[in-house]
């Protein structure tokens, strides 16, 4: 089994997000999310399912319950087809933050914190 590289630990979370580029803006849901970074999924319909492409810089709006959005500068790590049927293809994507408020950072890692001493 590989080591875990990752500098900060993630969480699993199910927060609405938009990755916006600039041509269009994708409604996905986090899978997980550290400070550093979020795993992102979304489903298209076949025709309008075309893979983020890697280092491609993106906006990123995480709605979260009982506070203001994130509003993150991202660039995409990897992008994937995870799933597809006959109407629609499931995608997923790996954010690298690159521009974060700092009290959003602060929040998100007090939010992180919280979850993992909660295992």
């Amino acid at each position: 089994m590989g080591a875990n590289k990752r500098l900060y630990p993630r969480v699993k979370v199910r927060w609405p997000v938009s990755i916006l580029t600039k041509d269009h803006a994708v409604n996905g849901i986090t899978r997980n999310i550290s400070v550093n970074g979020a795993y992102i999924y979304y489903l298209k319909p076949h025709l309008e399912a075309l893979p983020l492409r890697p280092k491609q810089r993106v906006g990123a709006i995480i709605k979260l319950p009982g506070r203001l959005p994130l509003l993150i500068n991202a660039e995409v790590a990897w992008s994937d087809i995870l799933n597809s049927d006959e109407q629609h293809t499931l995608l997923g994507v790996g954010l690298r933050f690159l521009e974060l408020f700092y009290d959003d950072r602060e929040f998100l890692h007090k939010a992180i914190t919280e979850r993992l001493a909660k295992k």
